[in-house]
């Protein structure tokens, strides 16, 4: 068993065949091999361990694991069975994560006290909302975020930090990073090599009209400034419905928007060589029932989900 914080692929790709070469012995025949990794902090250890938040037990060889699941019977907490790769790469994301909201308080404390603002009273507040901001909430792999909120307050308060002379990295490269999200999703669709392209969505939250800083409409944009052709679905979007900013906003990013959307899902997809799934309100599999052999899906919403084969020879490819 080990326990030592690997990177992801070390136990299958280096521990097992050193094991093998060494005993001359077969993985899961000869020998079992978990990885399960500990989550103790130094100074706090003893406590750590018997206060489990949850147990992980990472093997290819399930049959094995009858010891491991009675020696950690008394455990309290979850007890999740999975793949070696997984495991290793569960406790890589709780560190990060970790680091990430100490940087994160961090630098909200810093601007706070540039502000002479009340960070306990703040973190007090923020910390008190266990549906949004404690929870599990925004914690889902999937595509970038936008809307009229997010990147208009973060870039308002990056701008005020650097008034303030006050250098917030990890605040100044949310968006940056974010940009990154949807430049990986031109990446993906142009090395399919076609150019007639379906995109599913393009509000910047499923359910809503709203196409404000919406990055299915920045992929849009930069897919047709890459030569696309594209014919655009969303069945809460209707053009001559929006107002306002709302409408500005899209007009002013692609001003013939108009020709490009269509409210007719069998319409959209024919002739389409690629299908872009840019929301969560569609039936995927109602969807790939209604595609033909050639065409090749990108699912952009579900990065989080293992790549699936599509029915017939569609591939379904998710990143």
């Amino acid at each position: 068993m080990l326990r030592s914080t690997i990177l992801p692929g070390t136990t299958d790709n280096v521990v097992i065949p050193i094991l093998e070469a060494t005993s001359g012995k077969s993985a899961g025949y000869g020998f079992g091999v978990c990885f399960n990794p500990e989550f103790l902090r130094e100074g706090t250890a003893i406590s750590d361990f018997f206060e489990l938040s949850f147990t992980v037990l990472g093997t290819s060889h399930t049959k094995h694991l009858s010891i491991l699941r009675e020696l950690y019977a008394w455990a309290p907490g979850e007890l999740f069975e999975t793949t070696s790769v997984t495991a290793e790469m569960v406790k890589y994301v709780c560190n990060s994560f970790h680091a990430l909201k100490v940087s994160f308080a961090n630098e909200m404390g810093a601007i706070c006290k540039q502000l002479s603002v009340d960070a306990e009273t703040v973190t007090k507040i923020y910390t008190s909302d266990t549906r949004l901001n404690i929870s599990k909430a925004y914690l889902t792999p999937g595509f970038a975020f936008g809307g009229s909120c997010l990147p208009k307050d973060l870039r308002a308060l990056t701008y005020r930090a650097k008034e303030l002379d006050l250098k917030l990295p990890l605040l100044e490269n949310i968006m940056a990073s974010n940009n990154e999200h949807i430049e990986r999703a031109v990446d993906a669709i142009l090395r399919t090599g076609r150019r007639k392209l379906a995109i599913l969505g393009l509000s910047f939250k499923a359910g809503t009209d709203d196409l404000r800083e919406s990055p299915m409409v920045q992929l849009a944009k930069r897919l047709l400034g890459e030569g696309c052709q594209l014919k655009i679905w969303d069945k809460n979007v209707a053009l001559g419905q929006l107002i306002g900013s709302n409408r500005q906003f899209i007009q002013n990013t692609i001003p013939h928007i108009g020709s490009l959307l269509s409210d007719d899902l069998d319409q959209v997809i024919e002739g389409a060589e690629v299908i872009v799934i840019g929301t969560k309100a569609i039936d995927r599999q109602a969807l790939l029932e209604r595609l033909h052999e050639e065409q090749i899906t990108i699912d952009i919403v579900n990065a989080g989900k293992p790549s699936e084969a599509a029915i017939g020879a569609c591939a379904g490819m998710c990143w």
